[in-house]
């Protein structure tokens, strides 16, 4: 199999090993943004990667592609509604992602909430907290291709500190 990019328009050749499952087969290559060696593909963000080989069976030339996407969702929004013993807090992304709250009562955050539906809205709930506590947490969220954003709650801080919990 061939893999270009935009930034490699030649190409790699990919040697693919038939899976288990008939029919199906399977190559890896390494992408890299700069100083590729042998095997690797150049490529940025925002580019197309092309795969294109023989099938044999239909006589045709399949093509398949895929963008590269190596920007993170940005977090916006962030919100808490704070109960006695719960609270919920909110944000938005800019693009589809997963959801991860990590909490406690000090900058280690030994509790965690998620959901991994991706959703541009977000809203999880923490529940359990003991009442009169500052805790102090931090939202993230991945997108599906693997890009990780975090925000750390101090920016958030004196919304929450009338009901003793610490954004």
């Amino acid at each position: 199999v061939r893999v270009a990019s935009d930034s490699a328009t030649n190409g790699v050749f990919v040697t693919l090993t038939e899976t288990a499952r008939p029919g199906l087969f399977r190559g890896f290559v390494s992408l890299v943004s700069s100083n590729a060696r042998p095997g690797q593909l150049l490529t940025q963000g925002g580019e197309t990667i092309r795969a294109s080989y023989l099938d044999a069976s239909s006589g045709a030339t399949v093509q398949a592609f895929a963008d590269i996407d190596t920007t993170p969702p940005a977090i916006i929004n962030v919100t808490v509604e704070a109960a006695y013993e719960s609270a919920i807090i909110r944000w938005n992304t800019s693009e589809d992602s997963d959801s991860l709250v990590q909490a406690g009562e000090s900058s280690f955050l030994n509790r965690t909430a998620n959901s991994d539906d991706l959703v541009s809205a977000h809203e999880i709930t923490l529940t359990g907290l003991a009442p009169d506590r500052v805790y102090f947490f931090r939202v993230a969220s991945r997108d599906a291709a693997g890009n990780l954003t975090t925000d750390r709650s101090e920016e958030h801080t004196s919304e929450l500190q009338s009901r003793q919990y610490l954004v």
